[in-house]
């Protein structure tokens, strides 16, 4: 299955830690896969997305440092309408979640001097700085520090500092995406 090659896929490397150069990575898997499986998917956006998802997704299940740890609806919830606009089957997220994290994809991580690869992500963002997202299971706002790193947008707890575990809660991948004033937004793209 997808996850299957993505493992294969990378473990003939180390990912390195700058965004930009995975997001490079991750698009010419993306690219090589919807070409050879051009009926798994819509799209090949649909697979960079998804690539990038069981990336987080594995990071997040695997990494110590994180104690909240994401859910099966959190991961689903974040895949919805990534497949051209329409979303993937439940079973499919739900078995590549479970085996994602029952087993964790093999990488050699880049390590800093303090032994910390987590925050190398995070380093020379485009932007960054504290929002408030809004949570939809209790519709309560909470600050969070975002980076936005390549076409990917990080949440964390806090701003990331070199030593320290960083507890990523989420990412928001933003290949693709349109973002508009709501007046702005045409009749045909709702």
């Amino acid at each position: 299955g997808f996850d299957d090659a993505l493992r294969k896929f990378l473990s003939a490397f180390r990912l390195p830690g700058e965004a930009q150069k995975i997001e490079r990575i991750v698009n010419a898997f993306a690219q090589q896969y919807h070409k050879q499986n051009p009926q798994a998917f819509r799209a090949p956006d649909t697979a960079w997305v998804l690539a990038y998802s069981l990336i987080m997704l594995n990071t997040d299940a695997h990494n110590p440092s994180v104690a909240r740890k994401m859910t099966k609806e959190q991961f689903v919830r974040n895949n919805r309408g990534i497949d051209d606009g329409k979303d993937l089957p439940r079973d499919l997220l739900d078995s590549m979640y479970d085996r994602i994290v029952a087993n964790p994809i093999s990488m050699q991580p880049f390590k800093n001097d303090a032994g910390d690869a987590s925050i190398i992500t995070y380093t020379n963002p485009q932007k960054a700085g504290w929002l408030r997202k809004r949570w939809s299971e209790s519709w309560t706002w909470n600050a969070r520090w975002f980076v936005l790193k390549g076409s990917c947008l990080y949440y964390l707890k806090k701003p990331p500092v070199w030593g320290a575990p960083c507890e990523l809660c989420g990412h928001i991948p933003l290949h693709a995406n349109l973002v508009a004033r709501e007046s702005e937004v045409p009749r045909d793209a709702e």
